[in-house]
């Protein structure tokens, strides 16, 4: 039996207990995936094999495509060769930042615009863009200080800028 024949049979084995979507996932592998593998005979593998194969895909597809390869390989393995311990190294998930702008830029931006006071509200108070759309200005105090959002406590103290 060859790596590929083991795979096939799991999914096959697996029908019944997987999702519909689990199993179009476990297809979608076996067809474009560690390909490199399957003709080997499963008995003989070794992780090594099986890391060159791992790295081949990590050079051409996301980590998240192969983890989910590996996955599929891995169930196969247990059914089929329950003796083999597969140990194979992934990179660390590198954790994706987004640059925001400086609030001068975000402040520069709205200047000037029909959303400025909404999206100072909403900046540098608690409340939600909901709560600012309900706004109106029989909600404000004559003063400036405190506005009314309809909620307990019934007000929000807003401190005069000096």
């Amino acid at each position: 039996m060859t790596i590929g024949d083991a795979v096939e049979s799991y999914i096959k084995a697996s029908e019944m207990s997987l999702k519909p979507s689990t199993l179009a996932s476990y297809e979608n592998i076996r067809k474009n995936y560690l390909k490199s593998l399957y003709p080997l005979p499963l008995l003989s593998v070794d992780n090594c094999q099986i890391q060159k194969a791992v790295n081949f895909e990590l050079s051409c597809h996301a980590r998240h495509t192969v983890v989910n390869s590996l996955s599929l390989l891995r169930a196969a393995l247990e059914m089929f060769h329950p003796d083999f311990c597969l140990k194979v190294k992934l990179p660390k998930n590198q954790p994706k930042y987004k640059d925001f702008p400086t609030p001068e830029a975000v402040l520069q931006a709205m200047k000037g615009t029909e959303i400025e006071t909404a999206a100072l509200l909403s900046v540098w108070s608690t409340l939600r863009l909901g709560e600012i759309e309900g706004l109106q200005w029989k909600d404000i105090a004559a003063d400036g200080t405190c506005f009314c959002n309809g909620k307990e406590p019934p007000c929000i103290i807003v401190k005069k800028m000096q």
